[in-house]
């Protein structure tokens, strides 16, 4: 299994554009992290896609940092290592 974990400000001014990147964060199980007066910040984790694809979303709002992890990888099923557990 392969996931990353980025984070992502938001320039978000207004009550409207809160709210839409609000809307779309949720649609992506995003958590907000922190809000500032002119910014908001996102943290999503997830498939590569996943997160392109957010950021794609959010870059109509202005993008001011974006922070990624790069993928990281861990087996899914355990007891295909039996040697872990000895």
């Amino acid at each position: 299994m392969e996931r990353e974990l980025a984070l992502i400000r938001v320039a978000a001014g207004s009550v409207s554009e809160r709210t839409e990147i609000l809307q779309i964060a949720q649609i992506f199980r995003a958590s907000i992290v922190d809000t500032g007066e002119k910014s908001i910040l996102i943290e999503v984790t997830g498939d590569t896609g996943k997160i392109d694809a957010l950021e794609r979303l959010l870059r109509q709002y202005g993008v001011r940092e974006f922070v990624r992890t790069g993928r990281i990888a861990h087996p899914r099923d355990i007891k295909k290592h039996e040697s872990w557990s000895r």
